[in-house]
């Protein structure tokens, strides 16, 4: 199940508001940016800016985010740069059930 597919899947159990998508969906194009690489690291003040948001707005959504499994992030007190981590979820192998 690709990234995409597996937001909207998420939407349906826990019904995201828009700012939610509208976060996923810009860090989702910048993890694509990196060539999906694991981790990388985006300034919060251009996600703010680039999304017209309030800092309460982003914070509420990347934490209901993180909540459910969809991403992750570490952020350093003081930075306005934040590591974040696209949950991509791994195929089952043939011996799970």
């Amino acid at each position: 199940m690709n990234l995409t597919d597996r937001f909207w899947r998420f939407h349906e159990e826990y019904s995201f508001k828009a700012v939610d998508a509208f976060l996923y969906f810009y860090l989702l194009k910048i993890y694509r940016n990196s060539k999906f690489k694991e981790r990388f690291t985006h300034s919060n003040k251009m996600i703010l800016a680039q999304l017209n948001i309030t800092k309460p707005m982003f914070e509420r959504s990347r934490k209901k985010l993180k909540s459910v499994g969809l991403i992750d992030y570490v952020s350093v007190p003081g930075s306005q740069q934040i590591t974040w981590i696209m949950k991509i979820q791994k195929k089952p192998s043939i011996y799970e059930v």
